[in-house]
């Protein structure tokens, strides 16, 4: 998807965004209402009579439709009300307002006279009374084979686009639909057959990908992601969870707190009577939608729910999403998700004319069992979601014989052309240079060139530095790498290099084994977030010269395995050698009393680590993944060892890590974050080896590290942290008339560590005048920040609380981030 996003902001740079126009043809606009309330509709179907040509309206009842096909006439059909038809003038623009009424075939109307509570309260009433037994999770056990089909188009394109610059060396002239709404391109369409499997005590849930396909999108091992464990939205829960966003349901518990409802009338959904009622959002900002849902009068289960998010709501990068969910009463037991329909609309910058994205899922289930017919081994299975191996090799005969729904036209097309864009020299230049923005490198056939991001820097003891990168890519092999880098320093005068190997030894089960060996320079107490930063951002960002900078020799030997559902081991050895330069002076007391230089320290380290995170995906490439987290707390537990005289080592120590990360649910209340960690170091061992806290001397905020702490300011052998982030979104500025449309965000942190340092044998090492225990004194900072400025920046102010004394200490700093986040 990354490489989606890039390629679409570099074709906008390509077209010349900014002086977009749309060839006319036929062109009908305008808003549709209810023909008695006056109401604007939403997701009203409308199409081009005697063709296949159609669109919606959209949240507010807006439409606009367009095509250079010869028409004479508009539909519009939504169900509880009368099909409507008007007559347009071809090749014209028309502006045509339209009224729907209430359909004279529908059942015996409900007629409350004067009522002082709208009677679809008193049918709310029952659904909440009878919303347990229309769960779906109350049944003991279920299956059902689902099928799954996403795509992906290219929106808002111009016949001014396709005639610009390398566009049109694409050739994509084929492909482009330019019968609704203006232009689009296809360029993404996934297929997924599986089996899901649910049983109620012990909990558990378990999917079986049989078959999935990918077009569009190389590298990313997306068949997991493609079931209902990632897409599964049942309305019955209190929060329906979309794009990593809570969202009230319309029938949650609470849901009069948040939604206004109007019983409309009876009608006839699927041969089973129907309240129809609609919802709408009670207060402006809140995450819950707008649309119609349709209620059994006998089981009061949802038979039918039409919704789309409300047009205030404070969310990034989406126009609109469209959600259609049909139920069934299955063998006269229970009445299961047989058919969903999701559409969303994305752009760069919301409600734009710019381009963007649109996407579409159907979702289909069959084949329903409620009887568990393989009660020995399979619940047992560790993997929540397993991925036959062969899932990907299904052919068309396969995929001909079993998908639910048959491919439409556009769906042939998004394969042929990827197809002939493969070959497409142009196509591959766009696709190389996606690539090197998001990665770092440019890849040239089997190896990749870079790293454009650490190419150069500066810091106080190399002077300018310039490092460049080579790596194997998959097309040289996608289970074993190589890379290797090198870099000088105009003012040391010093190589540095490095070389490393990642073989993956299972495709079923993740299981790396990694070597390598590096020689360079290294801050010490730096975090993850800041070495990911890159050398050359890094230097236009920092705050203060890095001046405890250390020569670092390492050599190192890792495997990394899965055993099964959120249980990870990381086990490994490394020799790694500390050779102090510039202000990182290393002193000792020897035998006759006389302080003397300690020219370089090492010790070996074996390491075994557990993790455990149930529930947690990961989007992973062939070699990397990240996390996406986990709805339940992450467990890490470390210990490491070091013999004296083993492979070289200078001492004997024991290193104890645990570590708790967890991102609670609290609905609308935003987002919470807090972690838990804590270390103890047995042994006597020099300051460079003990846990040197990380600080950040840099105007860009580090989740990780402490803001306003300096590099190699405190150290400790003993130590607990607790870090606490809370996004309350929209909740404060969202209520703010004035400042609602800018949709920004509060975010607020609190950070804390506490430990102490057995006191430094000085035959070992003195510990220096300019770096502090905190045996006294925690170390604290707070932090306030507004965030979704421009959709990517936040900005946070930060207050460091304690040891305030110490110099160079920064009492209050102002740091920011880039963040993209719907």
């Amino acid at each position: 998807m990354l490489r989606l996003f890039f390629l679409t902001i570099i074709l906008i740079w390509i077209s010349g965004f900014w002086n977009l126009s749309v060839a006319q043809g036929t062109v009908v606009e305008g808003f549709i209402r209810d023909g008695i309330t006056k109401e604007r509709l939403p997701f009203v179907n409308i199409q081009f009579k005697g063709t296949s040509i159609g669109t919606m309206s959209d949240t507010s009842g807006y439409y606009m439709i367009k095509t250079k096909t010869s028409v004479d006439s508009l539909v519009f059909s939504f169900l509880g009300y009368q099909t409507a038809a008007i007559k347009i003038e071809e090749d014209k623009i028309n502006k045509r307002d339209i009224f729907l009424y209430s359909t004279d075939e529908m059942l015996e109307a409900v007629e409350v006279k004067a009522p002082e509570i709208d009677p679809a309260y008193y049918v709310l009433a029952r659904i909440l009374k009878h919303k347990d037994e229309n769960d779906p999770k109350r049944l003991e056990y279920y299956q059902y084979e689902l099928y799954n089909k996403i795509q992906m188009d290219l929106t808002n394109l111009t016949e001014k686009f396709q005639n610009r610059g390398l566009v049109k060396k694409l050739d994509m002239d084929h492909y482009v639909d330019s019968t609704q709404n203006g232009y689009i391109l296809p360029i993404m369409l996934t297929e997924t057959l599986s089996e899901y499997y649910f049983k109620k005590n012990p909990r558990q849930k378990k999917e079986v990908i049989k078959a999935s396909r990918v077009t569009g999108v190389d590298n990313l091992q997306v068949g997991q992601f493609l079931g209902d464990m990632y897409f599964d939205v049942n309305v019955y829960d209190n929060y329906l969870k979309l794009f990593n966003k809570d969202f009230i349901s319309p029938i949650a518990n609470f849901g009069k707190a948040h939604y206004r409802y109007y019983m409309i009338d009876t009608v006839e959904v699927k041969n089973r009577n129907c309240f129809r009622i609609k919802f709408f959002p009670k207060h402006k900002g809140e995450p819950v939608f707008i649309g119609d849902m349709f209620i059994d009068t006998i089981d009061y289960a949802v038979v039918r729910i039409e919704s789309a998010l409300s047009p205030d709501i404070n969310i990034n990068y989406i126009n609109d999403i469209w959600v259609i969910q049909e139920y069934e009463k299955i063998d006269s037991m229970a009445w299961m998700l047989t058919r969903e329909e999701v559409k969303a609309k994305f752009n760069i910058v919301r409600k734009s004319k710019l381009f963007g994205f649109q996407g579409f899922k159907t979702t289909t289930r069959s084949d329903f069992k409620f009887v568990d017919e393989n009660p020995s081994n399979f619940m047992t299975l560790p993997d929540e979601v397993i991925l036959n191996p062969d899932a990907s090799d299904k052919g068309n005969e396969y995929w001909d014989k079993n998908r639910h729904v048959e491919l439409s036209d556009k769906d042939e097309g998004i394969i042929q052309m990827t197809d002939s864009l493969e070959n497409n020299k142009t196509y591959k230049f766009l696709k190389a240079l996606g690539t090197a923005v998001y990665s770092g490198y440019w890849p040239v056939g089997p190896i990749e060139i870079g790293h454009f991001h650490r190419f150069v820097s500066f810091n106080q003891i190399e002077g300018w530095r310039f490092e460049g990168s080579l790596r194997t890519s998959n097309k040289f092999s996608k289970t074993f790498e190589i890379s290797t880098y090198l870099a000088y320093g105009l003012n040391d005068q010093k190589f540095k290099f490095g070389v490393g190997a990642r073989w993956k030894l299972s495709q079923k089960k993740r299981s790396m084994l990694a070597a390598y060996f590096r020689s360079d320079i290294e801050q010490l107490g730096q975090s993850p977030d800041s070495k990911a930063l890159g050398s050359t951002l890094g230097t236009l960002l920092r705050t203060g010269p890095l001046t405890k900078l250390t020569y670092v020799n390492k050599v190192g030997l890792t495997f990394e395995r899965d055993w099964f559902d959120g249980f990870i081991t990381f086990n490994g050895f490394e020799w790694k050698e500390y050779i102090p330069t510039g202000a990182s002076d290393y002193k000792k007391v020897d035998l006759h009393g006389n302080i003397v230089d300690v020219e370089k320290i090492q010790t070996t380290e074996l390491f075994f680590q557990l993790r455990y995170g149930q529930g947690e995906r990961f989007i992973s490439g062939q070699f990397d993944r990240l996390s996406l987290g986990s709805k339940k707390p992450i467990i890490s537990m470390k210990y490491t060892l070091s013999a004296k005289g083993f492979l070289g080592s200078d001492f004997t120590y024991h290193k104890f890590e645990i570590d708790l990360d967890h991102r609670p649910k609290i609905g609308i209340l935003g987002r919470l974050r807090y972690n838990i960690y804590a270390g103890y170091i047995l042994g006597d061992i020099p300051y460079p080896f003990q846990k040197v806290h990380e600080g950040n001397q840099s105007v860009y905020s580090q989740i990780t590290a402490f803001n306003n702490m300096n590099f190699f300011e405190f150290v400790s052998n003993r130590y607990v942290g607790f870090n606490f982030e809370h996004h309350l979104m929209g909740l404060i500025w969202d209520r703010i008339p004035g400042l609602r449309k800018a949709k920004l965000r509060t975010v607020w942190a609190f950070k804390m560590v506490y430990g102490s340092l057995k006191k430094p044998d000085p035959r070992i090492m003195l510990l220096p005048n300019n770096i502090y225990t905190l045996e006294k004194l925690p170390y604290m900072e707070i932090s306030v920040g507004i965030e979704n400025i421009l959709n990517f920046v936040r900005v946070d102010f930060v207050w460091r609380l304690t040891h305030l004394d110490k110099p160079g200490a920064v009492p209050f700093g102002v740091r920011f981030r880039f963040q993209v986040d719907f």
